[in-house]
């Protein structure tokens, strides 16, 4: 019988799929992901489309309430000029924004979790006639995350329901 050698290669290799296969359990994953959503939140909030763009797999798609459909490539673009218009209008009305995101149910499958996640976002600003007021979007999106060697990188978001609303009262027009 021939021996045969396994180089360091092989085996480091041969480990990745072994680590990044390994059952994790609820608790763990919840732990881990809600670090990946910490990151993500602060991101957001500094309209830091490179981090989020990080935070995903090659094959990324996100999915909108309206039906479209966008992948990485596309998704960034997107992201980086809704974070133009926020940084504008974040400059223009002295917004201030706060960013979190509430983790609802995680289905763990092998190396994925399904993730019902909420985005919250709650913004005061203050308009050109010194008022001011609050705005607040609630997103519900359902993210396939995958576990990888180097951490959960998000492979799709689907966006569920998506709601805006503001106490800003526009005063009467001088018609």
């Amino acid at each position: 019988m021939r021996a045969t050698q396994v180089g360091p290669l092989a085996l480091l290799a041969t480990y990745s799929l072994w680590a990044s296969a390994a059952p994790i359990d609820q608790a763990t994953a919840r732990k881990e992901l809600q670090s990946q959503y910490a990151i993500f939140a602060e991101a957001e909030r500094k309209s830091d489309v490179k981090t989020v763009i990080s935070m995903t797999t090659p094959d990324f798609t996100f999915h909108t309430i309206d039906g479209r459909t966008m992948n990485r490539q596309q998704y960034e673009a997107y992201a980086s000029q809704r974070a133009a218009r926020n940084r504008k209008a974040n400059a223009q009305w002295k917004m201030n924004t706060k960013v979190a995101v509430a983790i609802g149910q995680i289905r763990l499958q092998g190396d994925r979790a399904i993730v019902q996640a909420t985005l919250n976002m709650t913004g005061t600003a203050v308009n050109k006639m010194g008022v001011r007021y609050t705005s607040r979007t609630s997103i519900a999106d359902r993210h396939t995350w995958i576990r990888t060697g180097a951490g959960w990188k998000l492979k799709r978001s689907t966006q569920e329901r998506y709601t805006t609303t503001s106490d800003f009262v526009a005063p009467p027009s001088n018609q």
